[in-house]
């Protein structure tokens, strides 16, 4: 995979070390279903913002819900992401810096720059 295809992959489904640090956790250990309450105590962190994350890679197809969202597994819908999450997860593991700045580097939302934008201090005319 090249760089440039990681950099795509990162923009469209991990807006976050969060969400990666997530992905990566339920791959790491595909064979059993995980609550949003078991992520964030694994990963120290807020429960709601797990269960946020948890949807969202749901909803890309990177994991499956089950139980009404109650539990998730990981599951890529096609084996292309399951192979660029495997080549993902490498790369994390051995060029951790060069990927958390891809995340970084990934375009903001354009609704969220407007948002930020109304909040600018603008010198008067």
């Amino acid at each position: 995979m090249t760089e440039e295809e990681m950099k795509r992959f990162i923009s469209r489904y991990i807006d976050s070390v969060g969400r990666l640090e997530v992905l990566l956790l339920l791959r790491s250990r595909e064979d059993r279903p995980w609550s949003a309450e078991e992520v964030s105590r694994e990963l120290r962190s807020n429960p709601t913002i797990a269960t946020h994350h948890l949807e969202a890679l749901a909803s890309f197809g990177l994991l499956q819900a089950e139980g009404a969202g109650a539990s998730y597994s990981y599951a890529p819908k096609t084996p292309s992401l399951r192979e660029t999450v495997g080549e993902l997860a490498s790369q994390y593991s051995s060029r951790r810096v060069t990927i958390i700045g891809f995340i970084y580097e990934s375009p903001v939302d354009p609704s969220i720059r407007s948002f930020a934008d109304a909040f600018k201090i603008r010198k008067e005319d």
